[in-house]
């Protein structure tokens, strides 16, 4: 992950250098084979303090510009608000026609039974399911701005709705127990969407200096508007391999989280579950500890829980946050949903979670 890290900071580097001199070249009126023949030590010095401070201000704007990628928009800003619904709007459309297709696959797969050769339409619908399952969540509710971000939070639910634990906050913990070879593959997938996001949003800002460089006396407009072509056709190649590996990426979280979830219970010293509904109820316990939770409010939930199990009641507390949790036990009462433990099916009610956990 290193490598993708330095790679990412020299693209930044470089550029910053690049546009530092072509500004000093252009406003001196030279060319730039003349300008760096006659470029002597001293005025080389003076240029240093300008390079950093543009490789500076240029590296904060890739970082916040691969935020954005990754689906972590500014909530006040009304210009931001404003590209993220049209970009939403926009991913909803496709994941309508991704939905169209899986199920139109899954009648024809239902009707043609399992000894008929597939047809090529069918390979195409079959594809298109493959894709929908993997490049969105689930609801159009849950649909983010940027594919990147809808790959990463399909990942997310779907280890959600497999273990019901919050992977953002559980896979750190993970990591450090996972056998060398699968960490390292983790750790490689994680950097190479790192570096491809940054190079993308480094390509975006080049090739917007360059397109406002073309109007400048004296510019080669004719090659620097083919640049402006090669930059932008590199830009969008950047930003679709590194929604490539954001697939790569989830299937190797997903598999570790597969194979070595319950090592994580055991280094956390909590008991190995006892089936698929007790190792859920579990996880989520994890997910409230990781994002807050004290230990004396999860330890009076689980306890609840493991009671309820024990006696072969059905109990649910996969609507509980982590504000709820804190709630219960010797904490001040707050609006809050509470949820009853029936030997049904649960009561939800709305209300107030009284201090002492009474109502739980």
């Amino acid at each position: 992950m290193i490598w993708y890290l330095t790679g990412s900071r020299l693209a930044t580097g470089l550029s910053s250098i690049a546009a530092v001199i072509y500004v000093d070249a252009t406003l001196d009126s030279r060319t730039l084979d003349g300008y760096l023949s006659r470029l002597a030590p001293v005025e080389l010095a003076t240029l240093l303090p300008a390079i950093a401070i543009t490789w500076l201000s240029l590296d904060a704007i890739v970082s916040f510009g691969a935020r954005y990628l990754r689906g972590e928009w500014p909530a006040r800003s009304r210009t931001a608000a404003r590209v993220r619904a049209f970009a939403i709007r926009r991913h909803v459309r496709r994941y309508e026609r991704l939905r169209d297709r899986a199920r139109k696959f899954q009648e024809e797969a239902l009707d043609s039974g399992p000894g008929r050769q597939p047809t090529s339409e069918t390979e195409w619908l079959r594809a298109s399911m493959l894709e929908f399952s993997s490049s969105y969540p689930r609801g159009i509710e849950n649909i983010t701005a940027t594919r990147l971000s809808n790959t990463l939070k399909a990942a997310e639910e779907r280890l959600n709705s497999r273990y019901g634990m919050d992977a953002t906050v559980v896979l750190p913990r993970l990591t450090p127990i996972l056998p060398t070879r699968l960490e390292k593959r983790v750790d490689a997938k994680s950097g190479a969407i790192d570096f491809w996001v940054r190079l993308a949003v480094l390509l975006t800002v080049v090739s917007s200096f360059v397109f406002v460089s073309m109007f400048l006396p004296s510019a080669p407009r004719l090659t620097l508007l083919g640049l402006v072509v090669l930059l932008v056709s590199t830009t969008v190649a950047a930003y679709r391999v590194s929604i490539s590996c954001a697939h790569s990426y989830c299937v190797e979280v997903e598999v570790a989280f597969d194979l070595h979830r319950i090592q994580l219970l055991e280094a956390m010293s909590l008991p190995a579950p006892k089936g698929l509904e007790h190792q859920r109820e579990l996880f989520h316990l994890v997910s409230l500890i990781l994002l807050g939770a004290s230990q004396d409010d999860v330890k009076f939930i689980y306890e609840k829980v493991d009671k309820k199990l024990s006696r072969g009641e059905w109990v649910e507390i996969n609507n509980f946050s982590v504000g709820q949790a804190a709630a219960v036990g010797n904490r001040p009462s707050v609006k809050a949903q509470r949820i009853r433990f029936t030997s049904g099916k649960p009561v939800k009610t709305r209300g107030r979670i009284n201090s002492g956990g009474s109502n739980a």
